[in-house]
């Protein structure tokens, strides 16, 4: 049983469509849902041990990021709904810590945006009541202008926005945002939510060979940094296989370079090969050639045989190809990996 201190009142689900590989099924009091909503505990430089929940369908997301490792977004919005039972997913973390699980934070994050689960707030609090281990939010910015929003990310204790562009020009090239969106609004919805948040924010800035990473742009990133005031600055760049193959990474010298520009507050998070390969433990590296020697699979397929979530199953295909064991290539809009060389 929960152990809340005091009554969380029960938001309404609103159930995603089957299409989106939602089963469910009536259970009198409400909807039961075959889907497990975490993922991890993984190993995160930023975070530590972390419980990943994932609070949207698979790529429903406010941006259509150029880098992003999942692929290109099939569902843009800016939309908020509650796309899934907030009692399902609060007795899925509950059950998790209760069966030995020791995460150092709990991350809500997603294969999209999620701040567009309108039962964000209840879950943070919700989770807050049930055990002491700090929770962070995972978010592109995109709706830190919504008041609401920023009512409900008050109660979490990091919170983790990212920044990609210094200009509107670059933004709409990186992030392919909804109409709805501009830079000057999501700098503005930031810089307005740090006046009232008390806990940390790192901001995210993931850079790009010969898109964002000129001198211009870098100085306009600075300017929009000022702005909103983050307690740090973790710089990326596109380490695992990027939704479009323009989106190159920055070598590590260029990175240093950019990380003294910004100060003493930036912090380089993006890893080499050499130090990331311990993250891919040896049976699922060979569960993984051996399933791509066989024949090309999507991301998709390989999580469904290793009953791995999409994140894992990006990060340890990312090593792979960095290694040279796995090649990657493009057919009738899918992404497949297999063994050998294109």
């Amino acid at each position: 049983m929960l152990r809340y201190h005091q009554p969380l009142q029960r938001p309404q689900a609103v159930l995603w469509p089957v299409a989106c590989r939602q089963f469910t099924f009536d259970a009198g009091e409400k909807a039961v849902q075959m889907k497990s909503h975490l993922y991890g505990p993984v190993v995160s430089r930023r975070l530590g041990l972390s419980l990943g929940v994932d609070l949207v369908p698979f790529k429903v997301c406010s941006f259509d990021c150029v880098y992003c490792q999942l692929g290109r977004t099939t569902g843009k919005s800016v939309r908020r709904e509650s796309f899934y039972s907030a009692d399902v997913i609060l007795d899925q973390i509950r059950s998790a810590l209760e069966s030995g699980t020791s995460p150092d934070i709990i991350s809500f994050s997603g294969s999209g945006e999620p701040t567009l689960n309108s039962d964000l707030g209840w879950l943070i609090r919700g989770v807050k009541q049930i055990t002491h281990v700090p929770v962070a939010v995972i978010t592109n910015s995109s709706m830190l202008w919504d008041k609401q929003v920023q009512e409900e990310l008050l109660a979490a204790d990091l919170i983790l926005p990212s920044l990609d562009a210094g200009t509107e020009a670059v933004f709409q090239q990186v992030n392919r945002p909804h109409a709805s969106l501009s830079l000057e609004k999501i700098v503005s919805g930031l810089a307005d939510f740090r006046a009232r948040y008390q806990g940390k924010i790192r901001l995210e800035v993931l850079l790009l060979k010969g898109i964002n990473d000129g001198s211009e742009e870098l100085e306009r990133f600075r300017e929009q940094i000022a702005r909103i005031d983050p307690d740090g600055i973790d710089l990326n760049t596109a380490i695992r296989p990027p939704a479009e193959s323009f989106a190159k990474p920055l070598i590590p010298r260029r990175m240093e370079e950019i990380r003294n520009l910004f100060g003493e507050r930036a912090t380089v998070i993006s890893q080499p090969p050499s130090v990331r390969r311990k993250r891919c433990p040896q049976e699922v590296r060979e569960v993984i050639i051996e399933m791509l020697g066989r024949r090309p699979c999507t991301m998709d397929e390989m999580a469904t045989a290793l009953g791995r979530h999409r994140h894992e199953v990006a990060k340890f295909v990312g090593v792979l190809l960095e290694e040279r064991l796995i090649s990657q290539k493009t057919h009738e809009g899918r992404r497949y990996f297999f063994v050998g060389e294109e």
